[in-house]
């Protein structure tokens, strides 16, 4: 999908899920079997390897007190690594842009972070630019489309003019400059 929309990738990717025919949109059925068995082959060599090389993480923590620091400071370890250190703020979208290549610019400022702050940031997936109920905008605008005021005076000299209609279809809000996405 990054292929796609030449973006990062946030929350709206999930939306795909709904629809899983949409998937393969973006992917064939030969792409989407090497993903899966290049996975499983990572797993196999990753218990392969951390049987035969990692030792001694069998030990059992006896102590409650080694217990509990443990899985206290995991998490939050965890999260300190994801977000990119302890600084003010994390590693994002506006921190790192030094390159004519998009990709690399991406790929440098944590895209796993970038993921989970749209998802997280997402307060709601209705349409932020909705201002009133249909029931109002239809009683405001209605008006603007009754024909009776209409006068029989023309500004134009042809009758079939030629109108040329640009729709951006398909673009998101965080691609936008104006709405302060990507240049």
């Amino acid at each position: 999908m990054y292929h796609e929309w030449q973006a990062l990738l946030n929350y709206t990717v999930l939306d795909y899920l709904i629809h899983p025919q949409e998937v393969f949109a973006f992917v064939s059925y030969g792409e989407l079997f090497l993903l899966f068995g290049l996975w499983i082959g990572l797993f196999v060599a990753s218990v392969y390897f951390f049987k035969k090389f990692v030792t001694g993480f069998s030990k059992i923590i006896s102590s409650k007190k080694h217990l509990i620091a443990w899985i206290v400071s995991m998490p939050v370890l965890l999260i300190i690594a994801a977000r990119g250190g302890l600084q003010l703020i994390p590693i994002n979208e506006s921190a790192v842009h030094f390159s004519d290549q998009p990709f690399y610019n991406h790929v440098a400022v944590n895209p796993v972070w970038y993921f989970i702050h749209s998802f997280l940031e997402t307060e709601s997936r209705t349409n932020p630019f909705t201002f009133m109920e249909p029931a109002e905008a239809e009683a405001r605008t209605k008006h603007l489309l009754d024909e009776s005021d209409l006068s029989s005076d023309t500004i134009l000299t042809n009758t079939k003019p030629n109108i040329v209609f640009i729709l951006l279809e398909s673009w998101t809000a965080d691609i936008i400059e104006s709405l302060e996405g990507e240049v």
